[in-house]
C-alpha cells in the first residue's frame, strides 16, 4: 500500500533563549561621510523553538467542522429574518490509531515510535495547555493555531496498536474585543 498524501502535523512553539547571529545595521564615518555597512553579531535572544510530530498513521476519518451562528427573528408578515451572526471557530476530530508494528506499509514515517510514548506525547499537549498546538493537514489546505481538546485512546486486544481520538478546536482570536450591553 503507497503512503498516502494527506499528512498531519501537529506542533508546538516553545520560548528559549538561544545564541543567534544576527545582522545589524551600523553607520560609519568613511571620508566624511555616513555610509550603512552591516555587521554581523553573536546574541542572546529568546526564540520560538518548534517541536513537531506526524502522525505515524494516516488517519481513518478526519472530519473537519466549520460553523456560524444565525439569529432568526418573526417579522410582521408571518415571515423570519435570518441574520447571520459569530463565525464558530473551526474544530477537527480525527479517528485513528498509533501503531508499534514498524514494518507495516500504511506507516506514514519509517521511524514509529512506541504507540504509549506517542499517546503521552499529545497528553502532554493536552495538560499543558499554555501553548497551543499547529495542526497542518497540507492536502486539505487546513493549517491553525488550535487547543487538543479531547484525547481518547484505548487499548486493542492481540495487537500492539493504540486506537485514539483526538478533537482540536481552533482557539479564540486574541484581538477582538468584547463589550457588555
Amino acid at each position: 500500500m503507497p503512503r498516502s498524501n494527506v499528512e498531519v502535523v501537529v506542533s508546538f512553539f516553545v520560548p528559549e533563549v538561544k545564541t543567534v547571529t544576527e545582522r545589524t545595521k551600523v553607520r560609519k564615518l568613511v571620508n566624511g561621510r555616513y555610509q550603512t555597512v552591516y555587521e554581523t553579531r553573536t546574541v542572546k535572544k529568546k526564540v520560538n523553538t518548534r517541536y513537531s510530530r506526524v502522525l505515524p498513521v494516516t488517519p481513518e476519518e478526519i472530519q473537519v467542522t466549520w460553523g456560524r451562528d444565525f439569529n432568526d427573528s418573526a417579522t410582521l408578515a408571518n415571515r423570519t429574518y435570518t441574520a447571520p451572526g459569530a463565525v464558530k471557530p473551526l474544530e477537527i476530530r480525527l479517528d485513528s490509531f498509533f501503531t508499534g508494528d514498524r514494518g507495516a506499509s500504511y506507516i506514514q514515517r519509517p521511524l514509529v515510535e512506541d504507540p504509549v510514548k506517542s499517546a503521552n506525547w499529545y497528553r502532554d499537549r493536552l495538560l499543558n495547555t499554555d501553548y497551543v498546538v499547529r495542526v497542518e493537514i497540507r492536502a486539505l489546505n487546513i493549517g491553525a493555531f488550535m487547543h487538543l481538546r479531547e484525547f481518547n485512546f484505548n487499548t486493542e486486544g492481540g495487537t500492539y496498536d493504540l486506537p485514539y481520538t483526538m478533537v482540536f478546536r481552533e482557539r479564540g482570536m486574541p484581538g477582538v474585543t468584547v463589550k457588555n450591553l
